[in-house]
């Protein structure tokens, strides 16, 4: 009797060892494919980190050349811009000067406005290239030494157009067709090349209305002596609401009274224009 059980236990035991040494065999045999795996998908997993940081390699290289391309053209097209906006002030000795000072009390309008660079070198453009459009107007106009007649006057007015016809056929400088065509409107309407008024005016011409205005009054005409900055300042603020943006004309006189038109004027050393 115990015999019978103590074998029947030796049996079972020898079931129980034989049946776990083949799991352990299994799982050995399975652990080893799962290694295998891993190994496999480790190595697979490096392969692609190579391939994706070649990738990135390639992509920065690109855009690196990109970029240098970029900035070559943006260069020669401030170049050219410079050269444009000189060859208007070859031509009409009574504003020379005109142009770089406009455009540097822009920049620093533009900038106490918060605009940021893409929009500042837009401006840059704009203020350097509002009267190329005097391209198309006659010598005897332009360096007449004196007011205008009516007629020529309509002749000047044309400028607006020309120079936004120009600007038209340079992707570009289609951006800064608004400083062009429009920074003689009015805020009551009665500006020129359109009558827009108000809102209606983009705020590019607005602001440069401004600006212009108080650079043509500061500066020396044959046919009256430059008012001084002051007086410049005191008759914009009177004009605001009816020549000018009423909500612009503080942040001008702001600008006036922080220094800012002064150290922007004589900034010519350490501002550069016609570069990047």
């Amino acid at each position: 009797m115990h015999d019978d059980i103590a074998g029947l236990t030796r049996a079972e035991l020898e079931r129980e060892v034989r049946y776990w040494r083949t799991q352990s065999l299994l799982l050995a045999r399975d652990f080893g494919g799962v290694r295998a795996d891993l190994s496999r998908q480790a190595a697979e997993v490096g392969l692609l980190r190579a391939q994706l940081l070649s990738y990135a390699e390639d992509l920065n290289r690109e855009y690196q050349l990109v970029r240098e391309r970029t900035v070559a053209l943006e260069r020669l097209l401030v170049a050219t811009v410079g050269a444009l906006a000189n060859s208007i002030e070859a031509r009409d000795p009574y504003t020379r000067g005109h142009t770089d000072r406009v455009a540097r009390i822009t920049l620093a309008f533009c900038e106490r406005l918060g605009w940021e660079r893409e929009r500042l070198s837009i401006a840059r453009m704009g203020a350097l290239l509002h009267d190329i459009g005097k391209i198309g107007v006659p010598d005897a106009i332009l360096r007449k030494p004196g007011r205008l007649t009516a007629e020529e006057y309509e002749l000047m007015k044309q400028h607006t157009t020309i120079g936004a016809q120009i600007l038209q056929g340079i992707d570009a400088l289609v951006p800064a067709i608004p400083f062009v065509l429009c920074h003689h409107e009015r805020w009551d309407g009665k500006g020129y090349p359109q009558g827009l008024a108000g809102e209606e005016i983009p705020i590019e011409g607005r602001i440069l209305a401004i600006v212009d205005a108080f650079d043509a009054m500061t500066s020396v005409r044959v046919y009256r002596a430059p008012l001084t900055m002051e007086t410049a300042v005191n008759e914009i603020r009177r004009c605001a609401g009816t020549q000018f943006d009423p909500a612009l004309v503080p942040a001008f006189v702001r600008l006036y009274q922080d220094g800012l038109i002064h150290q922007a004027l004589e900034e010519e050393g350490t501002r550069e224009l016609y570069a990047i």
